[in-house]
């Protein structure tokens, strides 16, 4: 009688773990999902900001003219492929969930140019008034 009161202990032990695992697999397959889709907007977001302030203190540099010079500091997220600056554009290649591709441009007022590296972590961009044009250089 005991040996088989053990046995049922076991066999209901069991359905119990196998029923929490059948529920804890689809959480964590939606937890990842969503935490991906979440890293991807926040990297947008972000060098949505990035492009935004180099404009902004780019057109700020020059209008007080050369040989106006500043530095800025950015971080950025992992997931930027390129950065290319033309004319009067700002353009980061990020890549998205799923191997898709976002394109992130933005205009300047003033005529840019220069290259900026593409490797996640800290830059220090330095941006300086040229005749004409601002001189943009990740340093």
């Amino acid at each position: 009688m005991l040996e088989k009161r053990f046995g049922q202990i076991s066999m209901e032990y069991l359905i119990v773990m196998g029923f929490i695992f059948a529920m804890l697999i689809p959480l964590l397959v939606i937890f990842i999902q969503q935490s991906d889709g979440l890293e991807e907007s926040v990297a947008l977001s972000t060098a949505s900001k990035i492009s935004k302030e180099i404009i902004d203190v780019s057109e700020s540099i020059y209008y007080k003219g050369p040989p106006s010079k500043t530095t800025i500091k950015v971080y950025f997220p992992k997931r930027i492929e390129s950065v290319n600056i033309s004319h009067n554009d700002i353009n980061m290649v990020l890549t998205g969930y799923k191997g898709s591709t976002h394109l992130i441009s933005y205009p300047s007022y003033v005529n840019i140019s220069g290259t900026i590296k593409s490797f996640s972590g800290t830059h220090n961009i330095e941006i300086q008034a040229m005749e004409g044009y601002v001189s943009i250089t990740d340093t």
